[in-house]
């Protein structure tokens, strides 16, 4: 008996055809029994699969001793080791930390953009995978050095012991127990395989027999596709994923196949329809969706941004025409599983759209209750696998586990020891490692070396703590391991920086170095400070060279990189003409099938991405060259028909601007410091991108025409000439106006602080608010107000009476960085610059400005536009400060509260030591969660519009995964309050700056305060205003 028990157990068990002996011995466990046992389970799963346990054996030909698991088949092992969950856990051996088991890496990379993980198809390309998965890992990292400081908090430590516990809801297994297992082992299947009904049901054990499906005969599928009649009849399930410009669908008969025998076979299903899309969406090498990048830095000109979009709107008619077609079978389906991350591919399947298909509300739509990899055929398969099969698992019970852990590992007490509260100097040393660090890492050379000299840091700062930087102890280092070779240059021959101090592992600066340009910086400083100026050869740094030299061996590498590439497309030329195209042998016999997934020729992959394209947009793509890229720089990608204009230093522009300096650039023009020739002062000159209809200098001009003249204008950006450049990239429009010393978030990211001084807050809050006072009295809606478009003015007297060397001199001199492309060839095209450069820094971290000079322009006026004439139905704000309306009531246009909104969370965080919404929300969802969870419950309407709030919040209005809410009132404690160091707001100022931020971030916008009214509130009037005008000396506002 107990072999026969044995062999029957050692089959698998299809949940849908269980042999009789296994149906009739079944016995649910209770709910609490159930739950206990899966959380011990769980919490025992989760140690295991932590730290791989030394008692047991996992090396192996099936098996990873680093992540902890085995495999039954040599295929899965394979699949594994090319996995990001393997290659995150490489990362963290690399790093002297524990591997992390697969649950937790789900959850880890959860919050991030699923199209940063690639494809497991042999259809993608070797580049892109590669490409992905370090953006995966790249971006993962990223987050977890954000919330570094979180993570060392003790209320994180305490989140830390209870992750991974089951929540309050019902385990995603029900377990059954039989006489036929052993003692402790359990019978389980997944509760998403039953239907609501059947889960109200208390007769779990009745349920499963009713499903019980009596094996049905499959007809073959025509090769054409058609479906067999069988597939309306018999019962099967919808299963789709999608995510990363990949999709995958499949329906399934749950009726088991029988074999020639007569018997089932349960290791095979019968898939009545299944179809995969793949389409080029994601940004090579850097991750994220090209919307996405669109909506952070603005629309790209480039062929392969236009290539991305024109993907991912073919992806969505694909799915949608795919889901119309299968719309009978999806209709009769007993189950949808769906698995589609992020409100983009959300949007994708649930629409809304004309002729929707599948619904949020509908009561079969399911998650996958495991964790899956990337959306493919074989994926669905084994997923269908997972929740179709009886599994058999063996259980402590939990009064046995908890006596096992009493004794093995002694009583936690309730309290835990406090951290040492830090000094003022170790707090400081803290500020100045992370600001240090991030100049650094985005390679902001003036930026680096204007903080060093304004906080008298030295060049050799060492980071703290001192044992988390061990690699790199200090800014040189961490500069040559990033290898951003204008930064080493910058602190050796600026900063002064020194090359032979060693990190704990006894290396050198240089020896961090893993590029020859970066290496080639080393010895260009060298070159330029001499032999006697450091004891190079202790550095391990080679023999001066110049950069003349380092320039002309490039230059002959890539000369001969180039030639030895044109031989061998001659030779292969040569080939074809006579041999014809290579074709192998396992092509020529096997079948369309498995050709379509043998791995393809450049020239193949490039045919594949511009199917469907049209013309002018094949043509433009296949005239862009791929450019080196630079960091902080203008994007190269944009040098082309209907982007930027090339600009270098000493051009002069409409016979009368000399270019002096680049102060910066965004997604529609670059800034440059320039020489007025015939005023002999400095301006700033706007270079927009091509034939671009550019309003902007109208509307200035318009607004310093304002008839009201209740405020002054001087508060927005003055005009001070326009014309426009003819280059080979189109025609661009060109303003000039009076150089700024920075914007005001630029200001507070190089604080030490990161805040400004109580006063100056105050009177730069103000002057905000007038500004945009003054531009509604006009009749304009700003549509993008941001502390990036608020900026510091800058007095003519600090630069007019300089010359262009003594600018130099104090604001640093341009590093021009020759443009190159990545195959070597020479750059020829007109349309691109032979050099490009970082922007300078003219400005001061937000702590050092003084009340005089604490005044501000409120500029960039290219989303601007008057509501009585034109209807403006899309917010071109970030997400962070995009108003509600324009998210729920997108049909209805916006208004001049729209600007109201964003107005009340800038004056915030010009108040406060952090913005109102949190930094780190990456969706939409997210974004609205803080916004309820700050200012209280949307409106009926809008909550019930909302069909993805069910990810977020609980059908009763409670956060989901023990979210920790910030109200109002505590935010402005943590943020505006504690922030300040040396004087708060008292009682009364809290309250008229609480009833002012109230009034503005009312979610319905006719509810909102209006412009006026802001100006006359009582915190405006009593503390705001007298500030601004002290600023000025002078009165501001009648």
């Amino acid at each position: 008996m107990a072999k026969t028990n044995e062999d029957l157990l050692r089959r698998p068990l299809y949940l849908y055809d269980l042999p009789a002996e296994v149906l009739d011995t079944l016995v649910l466990k209770s709910d609490t029994d159930a739950e206990a046992e899966a959380i011990a389970a769980a919490e025992s799963t989760k140690a295991s699969e932590s730290v791989p346990s030394s008692d047991t054996n996992l090396v192996g030909t099936q098996a990873c001793s680093l992540c902890g698991l085995t495999f039954t088949t040599v295929i899965d092992q394979r699949g594994h080791l090319k996995s990001d969950f393997h290659h995150y856990n490489l990362k963290q051996k690399l790093r002297g930390q524990k591997p992390v088991s697969e649950t937790e890496f789900e959850k880890l990379v959860g919050n991030l953009d699923e199209s940063l993980s690639g494809s497991d198809s042999d259809e993608s390309e070797e580049e892109e995978e590669d490409g992905r998965q370090d953006s995966t890992l790249t971006a993962l990292l990223k987050k977890q050095a954000r919330l570094a400081d979180k993570a060392n908090d003790s209320t994180v430590d305490d989140e830390d012991e209870t992750a991974g516990k089951p929540g309050r809801g019902k385990p995603p297994l029900v377990w059954f127990s039989s006489p036929l297992l052993p003692e402790k082992t359990y019978f389980g299947m997944y509760r998403a395989i039953l239907t609501g009904e059947e889960q109200r049901n208390q007769d779990l054990v009745e349920v499963l027999k009713k499903k019980q499906v009596e094996p049905i005969p499959m007809p073959k599928i025509p090769k054409e596709g058609a479906l067999p009649e069988v597939a309306y009849k018999g019962p099967h399930i919808f299963l789709c994923m999608i995510g990363g410009g990949h999709f995958a669908a499949m329906v399934v008969s749950l009726a088991p196949r029988p074999n020639k025998n007569g018997t089932t076979m349960n290791r095979e299903a019968t898939v009545l329809a299944h179809k995969t899309f793949h389409r080029y969406t994601t940004r090579r090498k850097q991750g994220g969706s090209q919307s996405a990048n669109d909506n952070a830095k603005g629309a790209a000109h480039s062929a392969g941004s236009s290539l991305r979009r024109y993907n991912e709107q073919a992806l969505v008619e694909d799915v949608r025409t795919l889901l119309q077609d299968w719309k009978v079978l999806i209709d009769t389906s007993e189950l949808l599983f769906v698995r589609a991350t992020g409100m983009t591919n959300r949007r994708t399947l649930f629409g809304p759209y004309e002729g929707q298909v599948l619904k949020h509300n509908d009561t079969r739509l399911r998650g996958f209750p495991f964790s899956t990899r990337r959306a493919t055929q074989n994926e669905l398969m084994r997923s269908f696998i997972e929740l179709t099969r009886l599994k058999v698992r063996e259980i402590e019970p939990v009064q046995e586990q908890k006596k096992d852990s009493g004794s093995a590992t002694p009583t936690k007490t309730s309290t835990k020891p406090s951290k040492p509260k830090l000094t003022e100097e170790e707090e400081t040393a803290l500020l100045h490692t992370s600001q240090l660090q991030a100049f650094v890492r985005r390679s902001k050379v003036p930026a680096l070396l204007s903080y060093l000299k304004n906080n008298n840091i030295s060049a050799d700062f060492e980071f703290q703590p001192v044992e988390q930087n061990h690699h790199a102890p200090r800014p040189l280092h961490l500069a040559a391991a990033q290898n951003a070779a204008p930064l080493v240059l910058g602190l050796l021959v600026r900063g002064g920086a020194d090359p032979t101090i060693k990190n704990n592992d006894g290396k050198t600066p240089f020896e961090l170095a893993g590029e020859r340009s970066t290496r080639d910086a080393f010895r260009v400083a060298r070159s330029e400070l001499g032999e006697s100026k450091w004891p190079w050869d202790d550095a391990k740094v080679p023999p001066a060279m110049t950069k003349a030299e380092a320039d002309k061996r490039d230059e002959r590498e890539k000369k001969e990189a180039s030639d030895k590439e044109a031989e061998r497309r001659r030779a292969e030329e040569e080939r074809l003409q006579v041999e014809g195209p290579k074709v192998s042998e396992g092509r020529k016999q096997k079948g369309n099938a498995l050709a379509a997934g043998l791995k393809k020729t450049p020239q193949e992959r490039r045919e594949a991405e511009e199917r469907g394209l049209t013309p002018d947009m094949r043509m433009r793509l296949e005239q862009s060259p791929t450019y080196q890229l630079y960091r902080n720089v203008e994007y190269i990608d944009r040098y082309c028909p209907g982007g930027y204009h090339p600009i270098e230093v000493n051009d002069t522009l409409n016979q009368r601007y000399h270019i002096v300096d680049k102060l910066g650039q965004g997604g529609y023009s670059t800034i440059w410091l320039a020489r007025d020739q015939e005023l002999s002062k400095y301006v700033a000159i706007k270079v927009g991108t091509a034939d671009q209809v550019s309003k902007e200098s109208g509307i200035l001009l318009k607004l310093a025409e304002n008839p009201t003249k209740q405020l002054s204008g001087h508060l927005i950006t003055q005009v001070l000439d326009h014309f426009t450049l003819h280059g080979p990239n189109g025609t661009h429009s060109c303003i000039v106006t009076a150089p700024a010393r920075c914007s005001v978030a630029e200001a507070i990211k190089t604080s030490r602080q990161i805040s400004f001084q109580p006063d100056v807050a105050r009177a730069l809050a103000a002057q905000l608010i007038m500004a945009t006072a003054y531009g509604h009295q006009a009749g304009f809606v700003h549509g993008d107000i941001h502390l990036g478009n608020v900026l510091l003015q800058l007095p003519g007297s600090e630069l007019d009476h300089l010359s262009i060397q003594q600018v130099y001199e104090k604001f640093y001199k341009p590093d021009p960085y020759p443009v190159t492309r990545t195959d070597g060839q020479p750059v020829t095209s007109p349309s691109v610059p032979k050099n490009v450069y970082t922007p300078n820094w003219l400005g001061k971290p937000s702590d050092e400005v003084l009340l005089p000079e604490a005044r501000l322009l409120l500029s960039d006026f290219g989303t601007v536009f008057n509501p009585s004439q034109e209807t403006r139905l899309l917010s071109y704000t970030h997400l962070q400060n995009r108003p509600p309306e324009a998210v729920f009531d997108s049909t209805k246009p916006l208004t001049f509260s729209s600007d109201i909104w964003s107005l009340g969370l800038m004056v915030w965080e010009c108040m406060g030591s952090g913005p109102f919404m949190s930094g780190f929300l990456f969706d939409e969802d997210e974004v609205i969660a803080d916004q309820v969870d700050a200012l209280g419950s949307l409106p009926h309407e809008w909550w019930e519009k909302w069909e993805t709030r069910t990810t977020v919040f609980t059908e009763e209005g409670q956060r989901k995964g023990g979210i920790e809410t910030w109200p109002l009132q505590r935010r402005f404690d943590l943020t505006v309050q504690r922030g300040k160091k040396t004087e708060k707001l008292d009682d009364e100022e809290s309250r008229a700056f609480l009833n002012m931020i109230k009034g503005m971030l009312r979610f319905r916008p006719e509810e909102r305060m209006t412009a006026d009214q802001v100006l006359r509130s009582d915190w405006m009037r009593k503390w705001a205003l007298p500030l601004a005008e002290k600023a000025w000396e002078r009165k501001l506002l009648d």
